[in-house]
């Protein structure tokens, strides 16, 4: 097989890690983290697998028997669910592979790092040969993860996700009057996750502060709602790596907003927390 390099790109793709993969997310989702910049994590269960499919191949260059081959072994697994990361590539080329029907255009690196994946946690034989079933699927193009974003709920698909001066989630709508403001952090509330509740809390209460001393604590509220309710992107190395390397001035503003009477952070939690447990009283806010 041959490749053809095009151009360089930028631009957003996702990785599906398929239900029988999910025994190996964290190890997969520690590789992704190594190599892009993971935008969200959605996990998502179909009723109908054959619609997922259907959204997930839509752009599928290989001819429809090879694509009923190639997703037979789906069929056969007990539970629907997935996991989509979405992700920004930096690197690789977008190059032709293949040839004849089979022929497409590819992100070398995405398919590198697919390749790796499949690789280390694909089923094997009994001879240890690699088996076609699939841990993890990647997209080839931007047009593929416009397409399953808008499958997935966000109607804007790719666009929600574009780059602006502050880098605001795309769950947070911003008001007309933006107001930014230095505001003591003793005084700020969040949100947090507890059983199968959204609870408003002081920021000393919350796990993410709680965590920078217990980091098991951070590990396990990450478990329980990554790709569900936690559908930004959070690690442990990611927090870590904030605590330990914190640089104030390096940051955007907290967004904030007054919710039941309350300056509430919606995005920041995390630099707050490690803010006021290093004895910083004040943090730049974007009220929005």
């Amino acid at each position: 097989m041959t490749g053809v390099n095009i151009s360089y790109n930028n631009q957003l793709h996702f990785f599906l890690i398929w239900n029988h993969g999910l025994t190996y997310e964290n190890q997969i989702l520690d590789i992704l983290e190594q190599e892009f910049e993971i935008i969200k994590i959605v996990k998502h269960r179909d009723t109908k697998l054959d619609r997922l499919i259907k959204n997930v191949y839509n752009f599928d260059y290989a001819p429809k028997y090879h694509l009923k081959l190639k997703t037979k072994y789906l069929k056969r697994l007990d539970d629907n669910l997935v996991c989509f990361i979405f992700i920004r590539c930096k690197k690789g080329v977008n190059t032709y592979y293949g040839n004849g029907e089979f022929r497409h255009l590819e992100n070398s690196f995405i398919k590198l790092i697919k390749s790796r994946i499949r690789n280390e946690f694909n089923p094997r034989d009994s001879r240890g040969g690699l088996l076609e079933e699939h841990v993890i699927h990647a997209s080839d193009n931007s047009d593929q993860t416009d397409t399953v974003l808008k499958y997935l709920g966000y109607k804007k698909g790719i666009e929600a996700f574009e780059r602006t001066l502050f880098s605001v989630p795309d769950h947070i709508l911003l008001s007309n009057k933006l107001q930014l403001k230095c505001e003591y952090i003793k005084d700020l509330w969040c949100f947090n996750i507890v059983g199968e509740k959204v609870v408003h809390m002081k920021i000393s209460e919350s796990v993410q502060y709680r965590s920078i001393t217990n980091l098991e604590l951070y590990r396990k509220y990450l478990m329980q709602n990554r790709g569900w309710t936690l559908k930004d992107h959070y690690s442990v190395n990611k927090y870590l790596n904030l605590i330990n390397k914190f640089r104030l001035n390096e940051y955007n503003p907290v967004i904030v907003k007054v919710i039941n009477g309350y300056v509430t952070v919606v995005d920041g939690l995390h630099r707050c927390s490690v803010l006021h447990f290093k004895k910083i009283e004040k943090v730049r806010v974007l009220y929005v």
